[in-house]
């Protein structure tokens, strides 16, 4: 800590540069410890509020850290904290004391207010965009460029794109035709039609260049001469085998050599192939030259086996450099960015150059002192190579590095994330600053029970004694981790002993086996005990996978309790919201009776058309005989025909608009025309956000189609409609759940698979400089070859680490309770329950009594339905009618007819024909060298000589006289009312027209003037007069 002066201030900090790292197991408070670096930095003496820059990996994790920074200074500036120990805690961080800080503190909040722009708290993807965006130009894009989520069209017109060109094209025809036959000769799960695999593979391979950047290069290797050497060998040893070969060898060779006339490697893992002497039965040997050629297949199995492992992927990386080219392309064409490839993209500008740090300032008008990093664990090599010149560049100008994380909780290594950087980059780094570490031990989440539980499970000894209990026998088979590997594991946990708050609850922790087929059966009357002692809202259930959750979600939902999930809570997903694509699908496509049916049977239809669900099935099934007797071909004709009042009513005129108007004036349209929002008002959550998801894709996806489509195919949290008050348990993946707690927590399906069943890649990305190249990690190559199987043990041990620290976030969510199922699989044993000793398999207990009442918390404002304009007899009323323009002349003399008007005010006080003289006048100044200004001016002349004309333009005392008055109508839009006569106990209308053709659409337009003045007049008489002008004639219209 920085040394104080006599008035609390502190001066220049003599602990810069520093490199910090802070390993903060589950509910430490990792949050609170950045931010309360955040605050140290801050209240350094001279030190600019934009040059700390804090990165999160998520805009829910930002969001939180800034509020944590203003809530701790606002603590600070007005000493609001709850415990005096907490606010002495804070200040021993900070380089002030006493009434300096309260002081320094209110300053900060006023300078973050007025310089938010500076207030450099944001994720990893916003920061590189802003990178990105400040060197456009090198990139070939426009500063204002796009970014986008989703690149599937991308792709999927990419390889549209090749398949094109392979007609012309030789060497993409080539390549495609050795991926088709690779494609079949390998069998990769074949389908009928090959381009959907190509389209996987392009999408696989975009995702894994994204994650650690660079290119893929072919291997440079090619696997036929070594695979056709070997093959011709095995031909030899089979034609001379001699007596005594021991039959499964001889049987294993047979299937090698007569795998389609091409060698099978996969043969070639029988154990015999494995041993060093030639297998002979008892008591038998093999002749010299036996014993020589089998040396030889010996030494060259290996090769063969990692020369086609390291070619499988090459004629896929040939194709994806084709299909990428095309996609880049496009995307510069439309000057947009994808929102996966920020990292990869600003790594290749770093890398090539154009760019230094002193200019990447220059463009941020900014110099970064301070970094702070939340969820270091988590993070990709990738995304620390683009942030690695910029960290070094701000140690050696006497700044400072802070990363906190868990490496226990590094469960995103599938999206590129590398724990191993936690330790390597303040090794790599030590050479600049020295590195201060420090770990945090006290868990601010759970009580006592559920720390003591984890402390025991994650203790280094159980988790060693347990991954050396999933090692099989064999030394070939890659699963069989060494000593060293175990070790390598069992570290990491080496800080997960926490401790506990004191003076909480005991807590409870249960661990119960369960058949399989029979998780439902627990697991239902397991949530209904927990209801009985918490809120739904403090339930959460955890899972593996989305199918799971979705598993869980219908099961909780058939037993009518209320479950919460991305599928519950998905647009995509809801009925009503389903309804109302069928009905757009319908318009868009009306011989689709499908979706017509859908809609006619549906909530929203039966609710609005007074019908019964059961009236339009019975409908739609009388159909069945009328159709095989020839009758009406399309389901919506033959509703038409049956209820024509019905169509008229809730069809016709969106039948008629469709494919004019823009598709969300349309479904706003839909929502109005249905009273949706009326009768469905608890779901108006999920209208609002599918209103909100036709806005974000007007852009890309504005017509119907291509919105459904999207609709159906989109995923995550897109769609996702959040509730933050829903009082419903919470169902989501452990990848979900991390950095969230809750008072109850169930895991349902505890497993433990390294092996790959949940659709782990058997492929591993080998980097080469700045590019890379993907080997083939499959059983039959690497129990050939010592190298291959070191590699895919490597990978195993990773995916092992990657089990554990998934279990581990799943047993530290739980504040109170903890449950977990071990399903007993139906062969064989749940691998999970070696890590859970019978003796740790119940402790504490449950909280006592039913659930706690809870303070009231301050209920949402209710705005109402939405109020949705009818746009289309809006923009009917406002928009030229077409034989306007025919009629120039006509509405010209009109416009001059209403300006004189308009300029005669209360004629009471007599001098008429001044008055007029003056309003021509002014007509001529705002229309020069219309030639009907003088029929215009003899027009108003003669109807103001008209007997009824006194009581409009003269009414006399006590009258007030508006022209043109402007009056706004419920929707906002404003209306003007040519004269309006107001007096203390009534008000008059006046409307001018020139013409008297159309009289029924005036007097309708008068009324709707007079029940807006009614509105703005309450409680006086309201009169309205149509005046035609060209006839002299003033009609009383009935109001």
């Amino acid at each position: 800590m920085a040394k104080r002066n006599a008035d609390g201030a502190a001066g220049p900090d003599p602990g810069f540069p520093e490199i910090r790292v802070v390993e903060a197991s589950a509910g430490a408070g990792k949050t609170y410890a950045l931010a309360a670096r955040y605050l140290r930095l801050l209240m350094e003496p001279g030190e600019e509020l934009g040059a700390i820059l804090a990165i999160t990996f998520t805009n829910k994790a930002t969001r939180e850290m800034k509020g944590r920074i203003l809530d701790l200074l606002k603590k600070l500036a007005l000493d609001a904290f709850d415990r005096p120990e907490e606010r002495d805690a804070l200040s021993e961080k900070l380089p002030a004391s006493g009434g300096a800080v309260a002081s320094r503190a209110a300053a900060l909040v006023d300078r973050i207010v007025r310089n938010y722009h500076s207030f450099q708290v944001q994720t990893i993807d916003s920061f590189i965009n802003s990178l990105l965006s400040g060197c456009a130009y090198e990139l070939n894009l426009s500063p204002g460029f796009s970014i986008t989520r989703d690149r599937g069209d991308y792709l999927a017109w990419s390889v549209d794109r090749c398949v094109e060109r392979a007609a012309r094209e030789p060497e993409i025809r080539e390549t495609i035709e050795a991926f088709v036959t690779h494609y079949l000769v390998f069998d990769r799960g074949a389908r009928w039609l090959p381009k959907e695999e190509i389209l996987r593979t392009v999408a696989m391979l975009s995702d894994e260049r994204d994650r650690h950047g660079g290119r893929f290069v072919a291997s440079g290797v090619s696997p036929e001469p070594a695979v056709d050497a070997l093959r011709r060998m095995l031909l030899r040893l089979q034609a001379r085998i001699p007596e005594g070969t021991h039959a499964n060898l001889a049987k294993a060779l047979r299937t090698a050599v007569s795998a389609r006339g091409r060698l099978d490697l996969g043969a070639l893992s029988s154990v015999y192939f494995v041993r060093d002497e030639f297998p002979m039965t008892k008591g038998r040997e093999a002749p010299p030259e036996i014993r020589e050629l089998w040396r030889r297949i010996r030494a060259a199995i290996p090769e063969a086996a990692e020369a086609e492992a390291r070619a499988f992927f090459d004629c896929d990386v040939r194709l994806f450099g084709f299909a990428s080219d095309e996609c880049a392309a496009r995307a510069r064409e439309d000057d947009l960015v994808f929102l996966g490839e920020l990292n990869r993209r600003a790594r290749e500008l770093l890398a090539s150059g154009r760019v230094g740090v002193p200019e990447l300032y220059l463009r941020f008008a900014t110099a970064f002192r301070h970094f702070l990093i939340d969820e270091f664990q988590d993070t990709s090599g990738l995304q620390w190579m683009n942030l690695e010149g910029l960290v070094r560049e701000a140690l050696s100008t006497g700044g400072s590095l802070f990363y906190v994380g868990d490496r226990k909780q590094a469960i995103y290594r599938f999206r590129g994330g590398d724990a191993e950087l936690f330790d390597r980059v303040a090794a790599d780094l030590a050479g600049q600053a020295p590195v201060r570490r420090e770990t945090l031990g006290l868990n601010r989440r759970s009580c006592r029970a559920i720390v003591e539980f984890n402390n025991e499970i994650f203790s280094p000894g159980n988790v060693a004694r347990f991954v050396a209990s999933l090692s099989p026998e064999r030394d070939d088979d890659p699963r069989a981790l060494r000593p060293e590997d175990i070790d390598r594991i069992a570290e990491v946990f080496g800080s997960a002993r926490q401790t506990h708050l004191p003076g909480r609850a005991p807590g409870f922790v249960t661990v119960e086996g369960v058949d399989g087929d029979r998780v439902r059966e627990r697991l239902v009357p397991l949530i209904r005990e927990l209801c009985g002692r918490f809120e739904p809202r403090e339930i959460a259930v955890l899972a593996r996978g989305n199918e799971e959750v979705e598993e869980i979600a219908s099961w909780l939902s058939e037993e009518e309790i209320a479950a919460a999930s991305e599928r519950t809570l998905s647009v995509a997903h809801h009925p009503l919201v389903r309804e109302i694509c069928a009905l757009l699908r319908f318009l868009d496509s009306p011989v689709a009776d499908l979706a017509f049916a859908a809609w006619i049977t549906g909530a929203i239809f039966t609710a609005a058309a007074g019908v019964s669900a059961d009236e339009m099935r019975g409908f739609i099934f009388s159909l069945r005989d009328a159709r095989r007797r020839g009758g009406t071909a399309y389901l919506y004709r033959a509703f038409r025909d049956r209820y024509p009042a019905a169509w008229a009513a809730h069809f016709e005129e969106l039948f008629r608009n469709v494919g004019f108007v823009p598709l969300y004036e349309l479904a706003t349209d839909i929502l109005r025309r249905f009273g949706v929002h009326r009768r469905f008002g608890e779901y108006r959550g999920f209208f609002l956000r599918f209103l909100e998801l036709i806005r974000e894709q007007e852009k890309d996806r504005g017509d119907i189609a291509s919105f459904l489509a999207y609709l159906e195919a989109g995923t995550g949290e897109d769609l996702f409609v959040r509730y933050p008050g829903v009082n419903a348990v919470r169902v989501m993946t452990i990848h979900k759940a991390k950095g969230l707690g809750f008072p109850a927590v169930v895991v349902p399906f505890l497993d433990f698979d390294p092996g790959g069943a949940r659709g782990a890649p058997r492929y591993r990305t080998v980097r080469r400089g700045e590019d890379a190249a993907l080997v083939r990690l499959e059983k039959k190559y690497t129990r050939l070859s010592p190298r291959l199987r070191d590699e895919d043990r490597d990978e195993h041990r990773r995916r092992v680490a990657d089990e554990l620290n998934a279990v581990y976030v799943a047993f530290t969510r739980a504040a109170e309770e903890l449950r977990v199922l071990l399903p007993a699989p139906k062969r064989g044993r749940n691998a999970a329950e070696g890590l859970i000793p019978a003796a740790f398999r119940e402790r504490g207990e449950p909280r006592a009594g039913t659930v706690r009442g809870q303070a009231a918390r301050p209920s949402a404002v209710d705005s109402g339905p939405p109020d949705y304009r009818d746009w289309i007899a809006f923009l009917r009323e406002e928009c030229v009618d077409p034989g306007e323009i025919l009629r120039r002349g006509e509405i010209e003399r009109g416009e001059v007819l209403h300006c004189i008007l308009a300029l005669l005010g209360d004629l009471s006080g007599g001098g008429a024909e001044e008055a007029l003289r003056r309003a021509a006048a002014g007509a001529r100044e705002r229309f020069p060298g219309r030639r009907c200004l003088p029929d215009c001016e003899a027009v108003v002349r003669r109807l103001l000589d008209r007997p009824w004309a006194a009581r409009l333009f003269a009414p006399g005392a006590g009258a007030e006289v508006f022209t043109e008055k402007e009056i706004a109508d419920a929707s906002g839009g404003i209306r003007r009312i040519d004269r309006l006569i107001v007096r203390p106990e009534s008000v008059r209308v006046v409307d001018f027209k020139s013409g008297a053709a159309h009289r029924e659409a005036h007097r309708a337009q008068l009324r709707g003037y007079a029940a807006l003045a009614a509105a703005r007049y309450p409680g006086r008489a309201v009169a309205g007069t149509l005046v035609y002008l060209d006839r002299g004639e003033a009609e009383e219209v009935a109001l």
